[in-house]
């Protein structure tokens, strides 16, 4: 049985992610949380900005706000929960809309279909 996945997955307009799961690794991480441009690339973990200076490679020191500081670590995952249970009890907004369950289904589907063909393989995401 295989315990990692990883899938490059491109969107519209030359955006483009990799994707990593893993259900039994021995460590806390498949790695920083990176976002890459054509300018610069900014390591979310480390709060580092990559980019040029003066025609330099150069980095910058970020500051962000600590937004789950005074949280604790199942607090987000609570509050979804409780999202989702509010919706079905009172009749509340759904937290997830099905178009995004639509296009998570449709990226996994283009998963499953490229590992088992060996190749790159096009997603239609269906018109809602």
């Amino acid at each position: 049985m295989e315990d990692v996945g990883v899938a490059l997955i491109r969107l519209e307009g030359g955006i483009t992610f990799v994707f990593k799961i893993s259900w039994a690794m021995h460590l806390d991480t498949l790695g920083p949380l990176i976002f890459l441009g054509t300018r610069g690339g900014f390591n979310v973990t480390a709060q580092r900005l990559f980019h040029e200076y003066s025609g330099f490679r150069s980095h910058s020191d970020l500051q962000l706000p600590d937004v789950h500081r005074d949280f604790p670590p199942m607090y987000t995952y609570f509050k979804s929960i409780e999202s989702f249970t509010n919706a079905i009890r009172n009749g509340g907004p759904n937290p997830v809309p099905g178009e995004e369950v639509i296009y998570s289904q449709a990226i996994i589907d283009g998963i499953y279909r490229s590992a088992a063909s060996g190749r790159e393989v096009v997603i239609d995401i269906p018109a809602l």
